[in-house]
């Protein structure tokens, strides 16, 4: 392979189906028809991510299987489907992964790749296995203002928190590894970059990436560590509601849970915190 390897790895919560669908549209770039193959989690934290085995992609396989035998499958559902043939065989031989890519890799593409935010629970053994494949393997990692990516997680996830009566439990979920382990950005960028060198890390703010005068800036510094062209995306604006704020006492409780990833974050980047992030410490440190 001649392309680059790149992975997005996380996090949840961070706009990564909306960076998917960019890199889906750009010319320069090979992306995996399911965005989130799912395959170093599997392995490698098969107490959080256990469930992504072959039975998990048959389900869908089949799913899209009755539609192509119905002459109702979109082409991306066709696509998809080689895919998960492909998906289903790595379980049991590593290699189908890279076959996959090289699969539909074509001249034009500068980098090939996937995102999977689960990978932000990687250990150092799951990080270590795709520079093994990839040796030369690029990353890229969104944090989002702890409380308002754990907020945004637990909506995802619970229908309990579309009213305030079952807060007691968004607090008491804090202890639940799924939603702690994937807000813990200090855990995940001090095992990244024990392994990983600096120049193959890229690291953003969803804040910034998605806010409206400094997306293009982001999204240049996107293409720059891809090495990939500049492209006008034809994509919808991230439509993240606010229908169902976070209440101001719950936020500072769980502010509180997640105060020393603040303070981290803080110090590894002093002059590019976002303000969301900021008015947090702000107004709840303690």
């Amino acid at each position: 392979m001649s392309a680059q390897y790149f992975v997005g790895i996380g996090a949840q919560r961070t706009g990564t189906t909306w960076l998917a669908n960019y890199f889906t549209q750009h010319p320069q770039v090979c992306f995996s028809a399911i965005k989130e193959l799912h395959y170093f989690d599997a392995i490698y934290r098969p107490d959080l991510c256990g469930i992504y085995n072959k039975d998990h992609f048959y389900v869908q396989l089949q799913e899209i299987k009755a539609k192509i035998e119905r002459n109702e499958a979109t082409l991306q559902e066709t696509l998809q489907y080689d895919c998960l043939l492909y998906r289903i065989e790595m379980a049991d031989d590593p290699e189908k992964y890279r076959e996959y890519f090289n699969s539909i890799l074509t001249s034009e593409h500068r980098v090939f790749g996937e995102i999977t935010p689960s990978y932000t629970l990687l250990n150092r053994d799951g990080f270590k296995a795709i520079l093994n494949m990839f040796p030369a393997a690029k990353f890229i990692l969104i944090l989002r203002n702890p409380c308002d990516r754990y907020w945004s997680h637990l909506n995802l996830h619970d229908g309990r928190f579309k009213d305030f009566s079952a807060m007691d439990k968004a607090i008491e979920c804090l202890d639940n590894p799924q939603y702690f382990l994937r807000t813990d950005y200090k855990r995940t960028l001090s095992v990244i970059k024990s392994v990983v060198p600096a120049d193959n890390i890229l690291i953003l703010f969803f804040e910034h990436l998605f806010g409206s005068q400094t997306m293009g800036q982001e999204l240049k510094k996107i293409n720059s560590f891809l090495n990939i062209d500049d492209i006008v995306p034809d994509i919808k604006p991230l439509n993240e509601s606010k229908k169902n704020p976070l209440p101001v006492e719950y936020r500072k409780r769980i502010f509180q849970h997640f105060e020393f990833v603040y303070q981290f974050v803080s110090q590894l980047f002093p002059d590019q915190l976002p303000e969301s992030w900021s008015d947090d410490l702000k107004q709840f440190n303690s």
